[in-house]
């Protein structure tokens, strides 16, 4: 008697754990198709266009302002003379360590 239960249920547990594995693999690959990124995007801008005319009247000025200056950044040379120096450092630090480890 326990013995047929427990084939019931394996069978059935089975079962559901195929159906769950199949829809989340047809999901997934509806939901990664062209098809369904068109649909999205379709709705998506049919709910914007909507939206904008309304928006555009709401949002946009009659008159704008003139532009605003971009600051100038000064050229800080010592900084990058003394970037350059450390970076010559650096690279013969390497090449020595390089030298030492062909002659070992």
């Amino acid at each position: 008697m326990f013995q047929k239960v427990a084939n019931t249920l394996s069978i059935i547990s089975f079962i559901m754990v195929a159906s769950m594995s199949g829809t989340a693999y047809f999901g997934y690959k509806y939901v990664t198709s062209e098809q369904f990124k068109s649909k999205v995007m379709n709705e998506v801008l049919d709910n914007v266009s909507g939206m904008m005319p309304k928006m555009l009247d709401q949002g946009l000025p009659d008159m704008t302002g003139p532009s605003i200056a971009i600051p100038k950044k000064k050229a800080h040379l010592q900084d990058d003379i003394h970037f350059h120096k450390k970076l010559k450092e650096i690279q013969l630090e390497v090449e020595e360590e390089k030298e030492e480890e062909v002659v070992v």
